[in-house]
């Protein structure tokens, strides 16, 4: 299921700064997750977020960062990472740093980071938001396609023409 949220054009303010209020039956979560596990493991390791790339960082280390903060092994960690650059079109390019990647690219990136420890909840805060319509639209299909029975992403987006191909708005 993927759910579009449309930001007022007037607002500047992402929707994802403040927890959601979604109903804890779709975070699996217990009863008592409003206040314990705003700050928990369990929560947070649930919910991933497509957001800017690291400047310093080349597209592997960008995406491996995340998996080791996740405590896998070091060479479990960069075989995922690359398994998962791969499958984005990416290999070529895990060596470059986010100024030798294309707008596409970083996007890609981002969506692998958010990608790899297969969390249940994805938050895309205007994933295509600078991007001409043709990678837009392929960003949106990758989004699109990482969408099953076990994960929900959440975006949101000023393009009412992406909005309105999300299940749910």
């Amino acid at each position: 299921l993927d759910v579009g949220l449309i930001i007022n054009s007037n607002s500047m303010r992402s929707p994802f700064v403040i927890p959601p209020r979604i109903p804890p039956a779709l975070f699996d979560l217990k009863p008592a997750w409003v206040i314990s596990s705003l700050t928990s493991e369990p929560f947070w390791s649930r919910i991933s977020a497509v957001f800017p790339i690291l400047t310093d960082f080349t597209a592997l280390e960008n995406v491996y960062l995340a998996c080791l903060a996740a405590d896998y092994k070091k060479e479990i960690a960069k075989n995922k990472t690359k398994n998962i650059l791969k499958k984005l079109g990416l290999l070529s390019r895990i060596d470059h740093y986010p100024s030798e990647l294309s707008g596409g690219e970083k996007q890609r990136v981002s969506i692998a980071r958010a990608l790899i420890n297969e969390p249940k909840i994805i938050l895309a805060d205007e994933p295509t938001g600078s991007l001409d319509k043709k990678t837009s639209d392929e960003i949106f299909k990758l989004l699109k396609k990482q969408i099953n029975s076990n994960r929900l992403i959440i975006f949101a987006t000023h393009n009412r023409f992406l909005a309105n191909k999300s299940d749910c708005l």
